[in-house]
């Protein structure tokens, strides 16, 4: 209301209040009257004040109407604030609002065009959202009963909604217009709701008779179930896509006309095709559409569902059929499975036949997730069969015995069928395990496809699996690891005791042989490496995570790695003594291989003529045979040896005996020639390498030698004296004394000339005594003897030839029993004077006497010379070889008898050439060793126990033809 207005009023009335009469004032103010029931109270005083402006004596009139007018603005103004108020504290309580403005209306129908317009707005979504509240309880009202699965009562809770429109928010033509409009759609969704609800039984039956068959105990075909199934669904869905026409037209309606009549979102409009279709933001079944939706799809995602719950039931149930104890068929239920996965694929194509509805999508059909359980079932399934597999495998699987002890055939033999079978139902158990992991890994991937739960229960149970099975392998190895440690122990004792046995019987006796020795140490070490070889190997095979794993495990095999140090130990000694047996061994063959050599280089050099090389090495050979043998004894290496060597050394004796007669015979020529040159040392130096080259072929003494030998030495014994040797101990000074002697002598020579007879007498005393210490010693001394003649001579000239004579006389009376001394003092007075009367001719006498000269040839000994010679030669024709040495004594006899009979002599010679010496050449092994040992036992001092070995050996005819066996004999016997 203007506020000029309302001031004038206020005048007014106050001026003319009690001027104007009743009557005129009822006619003039009836305009006023019939603005104010209009409630146009703005209008009514305007007019009431023109009314008094005309006519103030109406005035109390126009003040009493004024102030019903100014009474509904106060209303007004009161309703108005509370609305503010209102709007401020109870936004949301829309029907106050309304009421309110409903109030202001009656109370003002003339009001400011801005405040009218605010007005209706504020009523008209008051309305809209009272009508928002219902149409959300109807909604809420219907998808509560969609999820109670009552799909035909939601369907006509969502119907009843069509009627929760008054038409108060519009006016009555535009309400009727809108009505008209949608009556026919309305029609067509009541119809097909009602189709809907008589063709649902029939769908739910099919549902119904579809999961008594497909979730019945036993398997059978479905398929017309199915199809019947599909056939009612099918119907329903064409229902459906009629009502989803409707829907859509009735939303195109509710567009069309909020483009052209803003009034329309506040009419029915917005509600009915939310009702029909659900609303634009839905996310789940609502309105018809949405409850037509719900009632086939949930019916058949229960189908749906209640496969997956079986697949899920029988799935757990044939996890659960791993329990250890017994083997469980779980075929029926991986048949029920696979049923169940491929009727979902029917159930789902179903479900994914479209009506046209919104809600209607295109499910996820699971093929990932079946295809994965499918995958999975094989899975298990392969897993079961391993389970059985195992099942039967565990039964076998027994633990060793305590009481088992081991055995080396056990250890050593590579057939051991305990160790075959532990080791070939290892490689079973790591051929399963390695299989059970694959399939666990395998199942992995299926996680992502919604089967978490279900490959968590089957990795549950192939883990469990796999721990039996790891179980099961550990108990083999464990098996496999008693089994090594125990035989191995039992191998080892068995290997040590053989070598202590061996070792003991080594020492013990003397007949075992290096080559048995290295026979034996080589197959204790080859026992060795080969149990070594195999404890190495389990203990290089043995996995570090069995040992983690397994107590038995270790513990068997730090014993089985002890056992390889005793034996690694063991082996050390066995090579040691196999080190020393092959030392032993490679001195046998290095001996014998000189030994061969030695042979064959005596062969050539008895083949050149060498004999003292040849000699030297069958020596040798000899030698080196002996030390093979002291070494290892082999009986046929021994009389092989023997044998060969005895041969050899009989045809070296036989070959050199050839040149020992003829070198024998030029040393007694030689020997002959300077005795009767008197030159006796010569003649005794060549008989006596005449007897040495004698004995290096014979054993017994040349009768020939030793006979000449007897006559030089008498004529040596004759000499004996006469000169003292440069070798002589007292040389020097027997020696000076004869100088001294000599010189006085001479002196006194000179001295007697002079007339000096006292002091050449005092000379010749002086010379007498340095002779006589000369001959006290060297009493046959040529030089003194003379001298001392010379100076009795000089001495006594006048008696010196009276005492020649005597001398002479005593020397032919003397000579036969003092023969040295009586030869000494002849040849001293024949050196004086060699023309004494008949002295020429008794030194003829003695020297024939004294074998020193041949006497004249005696003719019956020269007859009786040449009839032995003929006697030796008759028999050395007759080859009568065991007569041989009775012909050489008649030829030594017949040389004796006659020197000069060379016939005799050369005869002699072929004789002995033709028998052969008789000396030994090399001793057989036995002897050669006795020898040895003798010698040894003589340089040791034991000459007793020498002594009886020389004379063991001289038993032997061997052995007392040895040069050098006598040799140690004459030794041994100048010891004793």
């Amino acid at each position: 209301m203007n506020k000029k207005v309302f001031v004038t009023v206020i005048f007014i009335f106050s001026l003319y209040i009690a001027v104007f009469s009743k009557g005129t004032a009822e006619k003039d103010y009836a305009a006023a009257r019939s603005l104010l029931e209009e409630s146009k109270n703005t209008a009514a005083l305007q007019n009431i004040v023109d009314v008094i402006e005309d006519k103030p004596e109406s005035m109390e009139n126009g003040i009493s109407l004024a102030r019903k007018t100014m009474k509904n603005q106060a209303e007004f103004q009161k309703a108005f604030h509370e609305l503010i108020e209102l709007l401020k504290v109870d936004p949301n309580n829309n029907l106050k609002r309304i009421a309110i403005i409903d109030k202001m209306e009656i109370l003002e129908s003339d009001m400011d065009p801005e405040l009218r317009d605010f007005l209706y707005r504020v009523k008209t979504s008051s309305f809209y959202a009272i009508y928002r509240i219902k149409f959300n309880e109807i909604m809420n009202e219907g998808i509560k009963l969609i999820k109670e699965k009552k799909y035909n009562d939601a369907s006509s809770v969502f119907v009843k909604g069509f009627s929760m429109y008054d038409g108060d928010a519009m006016s009555e033509d535009e309400n009727n217009r809108i009505s008209s409009v949608l009556k026919k759609e309305f029609d067509l969704i009541k119809a097909d709701t009602k189709k809907y609800e008589e063709a649902y039984s029939k769908f739910i039956s099919d549902v119904n008779k579809y999961g008594t068959k497909a979730f019945s105990s036993s398997v059978s075909s479905i398929g017309n179930e199915l199809s019947a199934l599909k056939n009612s669904s099918d119907r329903l869905r064409d229902i459906t896509g009629s009502l989803v026409k409707s829907g859509a037209l009735l939303k195109q309606i509710y567009l069309n006309e909020r483009t052209r009549n803003a009034e329309a979102e506040e009419s029915i409009l917005p509600f009915a095709y939310r009702l029909t279709k659900g609303r634009d933001s839905a996310k789940e079944y609502e309105g018809v559409e949405g409850a037509m939706e719900a009632g086939v799809y949930d019916p058949l995602y229960s189908l749906a569902d209640r496969h997956w719950q079986e697949i899920k039931k029988l799935w757990f149930e044939s996890c659960d059929t791993f329990n250890f104890e017994n083997d469980i068929s779980i075929e029926k239920n991986l048949s029920l499975l696979d049923f169940h996965l491929k009727s979902l694929t029917g159930i789902y194509s179903v479900i994914n036949t479209r009506s046209g509805s919104r809600f209607g999508k295109v499910v996820d059909s699971q093929d990932k997730k079946r295809n994965s359980l499918a995958e999975l079932n094989k899975i298990m399934d392969s897993a079961k069969k391993y389970y059985s597999r195992f099942l039967i495998m565990r039964t076998k699987i027994q633990p060793v015995p305590a009481s088992y002890t081991g055995s080396s055939d056990e250890l050593r033999n590579s057939e051991n069928s305990k160790i075959k079978n532990l080791k070939a139902e290892i490689q079973e158990l790591d051929f399963m395990i390695s299989s059970v992991k694959k399939l666990s890994e395998s199942s992995m991937p299926h996680i992502a496809n919604d089967l978490a739960k279900e490959q968590e229960a089957l990795d549950v149970k192939n883990n469990l699996l796999l721990s039996n099975l790891n179980k099961s392998r550990l108990m083999c190895y464990d098996e496999i690891a008693i089994i090594n440690n125990r035989s191995a122990n039992r191998a080892f004792d068995e290997t040590k005791e053989r070598y202590e046995i061996f070792s003991s019987a080594q020492k013990d006796n003397d007949k075992i042989s290096p080559g048995e020795a290295r026979k034996e140490l080589i197959s204790l070490r080859e026992i060795i490496k080969l149990d070594l070889r195999i404890l190495n190997n389990f203990v290089k095979d043995a996995d570090p995570a069995i040992s983690a794993s397994s107590k038995i495990f270790e513990e068997n095999k730090n014993g089985v790695e002890k056992t390889i140090a005793s034996l690694k130990e063991l082996s050390g000694v066995i090579d040691s003594d196999l080190a020393l047996t092959e030392s032993t061994l490679l001195k046998i063959q290095l001996a014998k291989n000189e030994a061969d050599l030695r042979f064959e280089e005596a062969k050539r050099n008895l083949a050149s003529g060498n004999f003292a090389a040849a000699r030297r090495n069958i020596e040798l050979s000899r030698t080196r045979t002996n030390d093979a043998l002291q070494f290892e004894e082999n009986p046929e290496y021994r009389s092989f040896t023997d044998i060969r060597l005895d041969q050899l050394g009989k045809d070296i004796n036989d070959a050199e005996n050839a040149v020992v007669v003829k070198d024998v015979r030029a040393y007694l020529e030689k020997a002959k020639k300077d005795y009767f040159n008197t030159e006796f040392i010569r003649a005794e130096e060549a008989l006596t390498a005449a007897r040495s080259r004698w004995a290096v072929t014979n054993v017994e003494p040349n009768e020939e030698i030793e006979n000449w030998l007897a006559i030089v030495n008498t004529a040596g014994t004759l000499k004996t004296g006469r000169s003292i040797p440069a070798s002589a101990p007292l040389y020097p000074q027997m020696i000076q004394l004869l100088n001294n002697a000599n010189q006085l002598y001479l002196e006194a020579e000179e001295k007697i000339k002079a007339g000096q007879k006292t002091s050449a007498l005092n000379n010749l005393n002086q010379a007498k005594d340095n002779i006589r210490q000369v001959l006290l010693i060297f009493p046959y001394n040529e030089i003194a003897g003379q001298l001392n003649l010379k100076i009795d001579k000089l001495t006594d000239p006048v008696n010196f030839n009276e005492q020649f004579k005597r001398k002479v006389q005593t020397i032919r009376a003397e000579y036969k029993r003092n023969s040295q001394k009586s030869y000494s003092d002849l040849l001293d007075l024949y050196g004086i004077d060699k023309n004494f009367p008949g002295l020429a001719g008794l030194k003829n006498e003695v020297e024939i006497y004294l074998g020193l000269k041949l006497p004249p040839p005696n003719l019956k000994a020269i007859a009786e010379s040449s009839n032995l010679t003929k006697s030796a030669q008759a028999i050395y024709r007759s080859g009568d070889r065991l007569s041989f040495p009775i012909a050489l004594q008649q030829l030594d006899t017949a040389i004796k008898l006659d020197p000069q009979n060379v016939s005799a002599i050369q005869l002699k010679d072929s004789i002995q050439m033709s028998m052969g010496g008789a000396a030994v050449v090399v001793l057989s092994a036995s002897d050669e060793a006795q020898y040895q040992q003798a010698v040894a036992e003589l340089q040791k001092g034991n000459k007793v126990i020498a002594a009886a070995l020389v004379e063991q050996l001289m038993q032997s005819r061997n052995a007392r033809n040895s040069a050098k066996v006598r040799e140690l004999k004459k030794r041994i016997d100048a010891l004793l």
